[in-house]
């Protein structure tokens, strides 16, 4: 090692030192011989990346203006409307070297491989952040819950010689038998844990959250629990054919699972912190919620005071606990055919006082006269069901029942949202639809297209 550092070190005493330079878009050309494919939707997703983080990593170009180095970034630069993209101009030796850079470039990413498990310390996140993870590191939903999957999997088959060193680390006094069986008895007599918190906590929660700085609101899980609290049977609903987190702690082996990951990973038992390791046992998924801190950062990006919102599914109340706090004092008007579902978030409404401030309409979206919200609404945002994987209710009125073949959801479903979406826009207002591709089974289904497409049809730009 030490000669190969040694070598390159020479070498470098050589070669121009890098600068950066900010240059015009209208100056750089694309490299004709460029042999990388599928750039426009690669360019799509570096799109979020930059808005997120910045341009952040330079274009490489000869100084003929020819980019070596950087073709999907320059594209999405484009897309996101940058004007000018930072550059390094590198007089390479000759038009081969050049292209022999470039087509390096892009091989050198190929010669290393992931860590599971770092990139699962990264990566494997709670359910209220998997969203922002999601979008931030490149990695589908999709992808990142077959790693979590794999990690939980391998964890299941750790040796017992690993498993007698963490032990022998870690429990001086009670060893971890023992203190496992003690939990395991606990939580079988108490029975699953469903969040509670008395009023005035959730008052200083949402206060909490009202407080909340704009850079944070899209990272924080304030007001999360809050929610949980109105809608206990969001842990008794299913995704993709997996177990419940209420099934999965009904089983003594994933429970014991569960608390072994918990305690083995050296945390103190402390209300439901085990919940984290439950939703990571292998078989076992929970439902999501959104997060009401993302919710309030777009309420506080599209709307003014007094502005009425249209929230066509409005599922498990993280958005409405994000309208309380956004203290925008208009209406929030909210749709879902779930009874438990509408049930909760009326007692939201009802504990915190907020009756005057929202309208609930027990209805699937698509069953909605279009007069009761038509040309009412400043902003319409929502987070629909992603097509069958999640199972929010057993009702004949959800999405997942009434439509099972993907095309009859999105003509049945989907399209009649957007299309009461438009209808209750008024004009020149926004609509903000969070959803992304699922995988089902083996099939994978382009929910965002068929959104983008949805949109457009209903008369959306």
């Amino acid at each position: 090692m030490a000669k190969v550092i040694k070598k390159i070190s020479k070498k470098l005493e050589h070669k121009h030192k890098l600068k950066i330079v900010y240059e015009p878009i209208t100056k750089l050309k694309a490299w004709r011989l460029n042999p990388r494919k599928g750039l426009d939707e690669a360019a799509e997703k570096v799109c979020g990346l930059m808005d997120r983080f910045g341009f952040v990593n330079p274009i490489i170009a000869t100084p003929d203006g020819i980019i070596r180095a950087g073709h999907t970034r320059m594209l999405a630069a484009i897309k996101a409307g940058f004007t000018e993209v930072p550059v390094i101009y590198v007089p390479f030796g000759s038009e081969q070297e050049a292209a022999l850079y470039a087509v390096a470039d892009n091989k050198s990413g190929e010669w290393t491989t992931w860590d599971k498990e770092k990139l699962a310390s990264i990566l494997v996140v709670p359910e209220a952040r998997l969203e922002s993870t999601s979008k931030g590191s490149g990695f589908s939903q999709v992808e990142i819950e077959g790693l979590r999957s794999a990690i939980a999997r391998d964890a299941e088959k750790e040796s017992d010689e690993d498993i007698a060193a963490a032990e022998e680390a870690s429990f001086g006094v009670f060893n971890k038998e023992l203190v496992l069986a003690e939990a395991f008895k606990h939580y079988r007599k108490i029975g699953f844990p469903y969040k509670q918190l008395p009023v005035h906590l959730m008052m200083a929660e949402i206060n909490k959250l009202a407080a909340t700085p704009e850079e944070s609101l899209l990272r924080t899980n304030v007001g999360y629990d809050v929610a949980d609290v109105f809608h206990p049977h969001r842990f008794e609903l299913t995704v993709g054919g997996k177990m419940s987190l209420v099934e999965g702690f009904n089983s003594d082996k994933t429970l014991k699972r569960a608390l072994s990951l918990h305690v083995g990973w050296r945390q103190a038992f402390s209300g439901t912190g085990f919940i984290s390791e439950l939703k990571i046992v292998t078989g076992v998924q929970a439902c999501a919620n959104f997060r009401p801190g993302a919710a309030m950062h777009f309420y506080r990006r599209f709307c003014g005071p007094n502005a009425v919102v249209l929230d066509s599914s409005s599922g498990f109340g993280g958005r409405l606990i994000g309208y309380i706090a956004s203290r925008l004092k208009g209406k929030y008007i909210g749709v879902d055919p779930s009874k438990k579902t509408y049930q909760g978030n009326m007692k939201i409404l009802k504990t915190f006082g907020f009756e005057q401030y929202a309208e609930l309409i027990m209805l699937p979206a698509e069953d909605v006269p279009h007069e009761r919200v038509a040309n009412k609404c400043d902003f319409a945002f929502t987070s629909p069901p992603y097509f069958t994987k999640e199972h929010y209710a057993e009702e004949s009125t959800q999405s997942w029942k009434r439509y099972p073949e993907g095309e009859a959801w999105r003509v049945g479903f989907l399209v009649p949202m957007l299309k009461l979406q438009y209808v209750a826009l008024k004009h020149l207002k926004y609509n903000v639809v969070n959803i992304a591709d699922v995988k089902i089974g083996k099939k994978e289904y382009p929910l965002v297209q068929w959104t983008i497409d949805a949109g457009k049809e209903v008369g959306f730009d």
